[in-house]
């Protein structure tokens, strides 16, 4: 089968992927054509651990083999109770700052990334503690991690 390029026009697009010539009349045909053909979530390829945990917060760092969005659900119990605001900007490289957190608590956390289509993959139950108040933070930073993050949130409850 010889691909075409793709054009997209209101009315009789045509748009080649992957060998398959795919028909519709609007974007959304295509939209829920394309959808139906990726069915896989974004891999999690790195999952950084915690860094700058201090007293009252934690930056998550994680990568994706595909652009996704960034989000994390986290709490005191492994039933979480709290996510981060949801970041729709799709990057590959991930990163969220947890802030208002409470000091000498451990933090049950999971990583949740979303492609275009909604494929979404959920890391595992993974765990940080916040150092006591007036504690300092033995770790260095990750300056390499913050310094090649395509997207960054910070979180505040």
């Amino acid at each position: 089968m010889r691909m075409k390029r793709s054009t997209l026009r209101k009315i009789g697009m045509t748009v080649a992927l992957c060998g398959f010539l795919v028909r519709g009349v609007d974007a959304e045909d295509v939209s829920e054509t394309l959808s139906a053909l990726d069915r896989r979530p974004p891999r999690l390829l790195e999952i950084m651990p915690p860094d700058e945990v201090t007293s009252r917060s934690a930056t998550l760092f994680w990568t994706t083999d595909e652009a996704s969005s960034t989000r994390v659900e986290y709490g005191p119990t492994p039933d979480y109770g709290f996510y981060s605001a949801p970041n729709p900007t799709r990057v590959t490289r991930h990163g969220v700052v947890l802030a208002r957190l409470k000091s000498a608590t451990t933090y049950h956390y999971r990583l949740i990334s979303a492609d275009a289509f909604g494929n979404t993959v959920y890391s595992e139950n993974r765990t940080f503690t916040t150092l006591p108040d007036g504690q300092a933070q033995i770790r260095e930073p990750a300056a390499q991690h913050a310094a090649t993050l395509s997207a960054t949130q910070t979180v505040t409850d």
